[in-house]
């Protein structure tokens, strides 16, 4: 069943070509891409070497599924890449942002703990673990709704397509979560040492 490059994908049909037919051993013009169906009991090696010797590439369809699902892996990954960019870096801005304007919020509250005897090595504790179970928590619910959504698009594909691969990608994944604890640790431990101003030694 060839493929036509400029028609749509929908369009396909089944050509029958004679062996004898005059020109048949000539190599062609670049013709895209071409499936090859052969009939029961045929010799499926001898096919692939007569096509072969024209210079054409020849590769089963699990060769031909494999490569092109790499490409569009590949493609998707830039893409993703390309799209959480920006969207990370205003992430990490407002992350930032949030936590510093959090603190110095807190300066009441801080001088209370400090009158009520804690130190201010402890209050800066308390601070950096307040941060990391924060951003653990957005973490944990920020995967959740992912998760869900992922698993929604699953379902969606395998409708259509029952032995669609399931891919994750783990390396973006573990990125992103590694940026955002590092993003919210600096921010805390800013924030918390911001806080040592004007305060007294033990």
């Amino acid at each position: 069943s060839p493929w036509f490059p400029d028609a749509p994908e929908t369009v396909r049909a089944d050509v029958i070509v004679p062996a004898d037919l005059p020109g048949i051993g000539k190599v062609a013009r670049d013709t895209g891409t071409i499936f090859v169906r052969t009939d029961a009991g045929a010799d499926v090696a001898g096919t692939a070497r007569s096509i072969r010797d024209t210079g054409a590439q020849v590769s089963t369809a699990a060769e031909w599924v494999g490569t092109v699902s790499a490409e569009a892996r590949a493609t998707n990954t830039v893409v993703l890449w390309v799209m959480l960019g920006p969207a990370g870096v205003y992430a990490a801005i407002a992350a930032v942002n949030a936590v510093l304007i959090g603190m110095s919020q807190r300066r009441r509250q801080t001088a209370t703990a400090r009158l009520l005897g804690a130190t201010p090595a402890q209050v800066r504790r308390t601070t950096l673990w307040e941060t990391v179970f924060t951003g653990a928590g957005a973490l944990l619910v920020g995967g959740a709704i992912a998760g869900f959504t992922g698993w929604l698009v699953r379902q969606a594909v395998v409708r259509d397509v029952p032995d669609a691969p399931l891919t994750l990608p783990w390396q973006a994944l573990s990125g992103i979560t590694a940026a955002c604890l590092v993003v919210l640790l600096a921010a805390a431990v800013a924030g918390a040492y911001a806080l040592r101003g004007g305060e007294a030694p033990d």
